[in-house]
């Protein structure tokens, strides 16, 4: 069976006297996600209809959860970071209160002879990529090695990075790990 339920029974909702549409509805929602919490063999198990954004169902082959996105599932978070304030601007980037996704990053790539390579995440960030700090992750396999991730080429999916001698300024070539944090929304 693709989709299990973990418990057994109804739960019945208490009833109140009085009817806040939206909160009693959304309790009502997450409630009975807790009381069915739904669990996917495989992410294409994961059922297309009846979501909410923000719902998540742990999928067992993947070890881990998924969230919808109001159009689509998307791995989840491990955790999100909330700012109240976003100092500079970055072309369509929040600049309130919101919610900001955060992936590690830990991935080899072949850098072309411009010293270029493509970094692509998992998953992409639903709107776009707001900051990147990339390293050189293999510091004994290339020694004297820069990396940098180019805010020209910031993407919701990924984003380039130039590797570079670090006395020379030369262009480095070859395959490149690449360690480090980007920050969406």
């Amino acid at each position: 069976m693709a989709l299990t339920r973990q418990n057994t029974g109804w739960t019945d909702l208490a009833a109140t006297s009085g009817f806040t549409p939206h909160s009693d509805v959304n309790n009502a929602a997450h409630h009975a996600e807790d009381a069915f919490a739904t669990v996917a063999d495989t992410p294409s198990d994961l059922p297309a209809t009846g979501n909410w954004r923000g719902r998540r169902i742990p999928v067992v082959s993947a070890d881990a959860n998924y969230e919808w996105n109001g159009t689509s599932w998307d791995l989840a978070p491990v955790f999100s970071l909330v700012f109240d304030e976003v100092v500079g601007s970055i072309s369509g980037a929040p600049t309130g209160p919101t919610n900001i996704r955060v992936k590690m990053i830990d991935q080899v790539v072949t850098l072309a002879s411009n010293g270029t390579a493509n970094v692509t995440y998992g998953t992409t960030f639903p709107n776009g990529t707001i900051a990147v700090l990339a390293h050189n992750g293999d510091a004994a396999g290339a020694p004297n090695t820069t990396c940098e991730a180019d805010s020209a080429h910031w993407t919701a999916s990924g984003f380039q990075v130039y590797a570079f001698a670090t006395s020379t300024g030369t262009a480095r070539t070859g395959s490149f790990r690449v360690v480090g944090v980007a920050m969406g929304w």
